[in-house]
């Protein structure tokens, strides 16, 4: 799952290159809608998710209407006027995870001593999976496309929109959650370094350091720099909106800075997982520098339309080599679990041979 999770990372900074300040072809905005969703894990659309809790709010309908007035932020499915419909998923999956938690927790003793064996042993696997790499996996995901949606709301404030008190507030509590879990995600690894190791620890946290190369203690700052770069980007993308060439800039000059750390460090547990991560980084610094295909350096439409339809090839390809490279690790994963089976099923017929108890003679005593 490992490269699965890499190859949606990646996409996911790639899909949200449209959303600079740029004039984005038809045919890639029209892609960008349908494909983000599935990068983003985006399972109930967000237009059910507000017709359940926003039933019958006009308002709501209207900011929504009204909000999208460029092709990226309409294909990225972000109101720019109100953050609480950008984050309903985010804040429902967490609302969930907390209840299922302490269900777990309510439930501890009555389960532990009293059930049979095998509903202990399924109780402490969810357990496990809940607390907390679950709740982990999804933040990691949703990291991104939350803290777009939030300094995007907070750069265009209005204090006359709908529901101003709320939104507010609600985005400085994203806002530090934001700055405070790249913080976390290093300090609690490098607090618990000698524990990293251990199969409870890796149960409860190894999403943080999933195949991140624990032993060097440069390489524990990688999920740190991995969502410090989405915060820049995110906030790049929501307070630069004024100038398209600093907002390129900045990206792909972040890009060669995480380039050049990740080369000197290469912190992932082995050369193929370090070579995946290299191949998407250069994809994506390569489709840093295209966007400026979409800016008014091509002023013809046709011109951008047909770069877009080369973006879209491009971007299908890097999708997939990735599973490519996905099916080639996965065949060679079950190909050694089949040869480990069989080389465990030949032990086990082989003969074993009685040890051999030497005689002593009455000449030797």
């Amino acid at each position: 799952m490992s490269k699965t999770w890499a190859m949606f990372n990646t996409l996911q900074l790639i899909t949200a290159l449209p959303l600079l300040v740029i004039k984005v072809p038809a045919n890639v905005a029209a892609f960008q809608t349908e494909f983000q969703k599935v990068v983003n894990l985006q399972i109930i659309p967000k237009e059910t998710l507000k017709k359940w809790l926003f039933a019958g709010d006009e308002v709501t309908e209207k900011t929504q209407a009204g909000a999208s007035t460029e092709a990226g932020w309409e294909a990225a499915d972000i109101d720019t006027e109100s953050l609480l419909p950008n984050v309903l998923l985010l804040v429902l999956s967490l609302i969930v995870a907390v209840l299922l938690i302490a269900v777990l927790v309510l439930m501890r003793k009555h389960l532990e001593a009293k059930c049979h064996p095998s509903v202990k042993k399924v109780y402490r696997s969810v357990k496990q999976k809940l607390m907390f790499n679950s709740v982990i996996r999804t933040l990691l995901q949703m990291y991104l496309l939350t803290a777009i949606s939030t300094l995007v709301s907070l750069a265009n404030f209005d204090k006359n929109g709908d529901r101003p008190g709320l939104n507010m507030t609600l985005a400085i509590l994203i806002v530090i959650g934001l700055l405070a879990f790249p913080v976390f995600s290093y300090v609690h690894l490098k607090r618990n370094e000698d524990k990293l190791r251990t199969p409870d620890f890796k149960g409860s946290y190894g999403t943080l350091y999933q195949t991140v190369e624990y032993y060097k203690p440069e390489a524990l700052v990688y999920t740190s720099i991995f969502l410090g770069r989405r915060l820049f980007f995110a906030a790049t993308v929501a307070f630069l909106q004024s100038s398209v060439v600093l907002q390129v800039w900045l990206t792909v000059h972040a890009s060669l800075l995480y380039m050049c750390w990740f080369v000197h460090v290469m912190p992932m547990i082995d050369w193929q997982n370090n070579a995946v991560q290299l191949i998407n980084e250069y994809f994506f610094l390569f489709f840093s520098y295209y966007v400026y295909l979409f800016t008014d350096f091509v002023p013809d439409p046709e011109t951008r339309y047909f770069f877009g339809t080369v973006y879209l090839w491009l971007l299908a390809a890097n999708t997939g080599l990735n599973l490519v490279l996905i099916a080639i690790m996965v065949y060679q994963m079950v190909k050694q679990e089949i040869e480990k089976r069989k080389q465990k099923k030949v032990n086990k017929d082989k003969p074993q041979k009685k040890a051999v108890i030497p005689q002593t003679t009455e000449m030797e005593v």
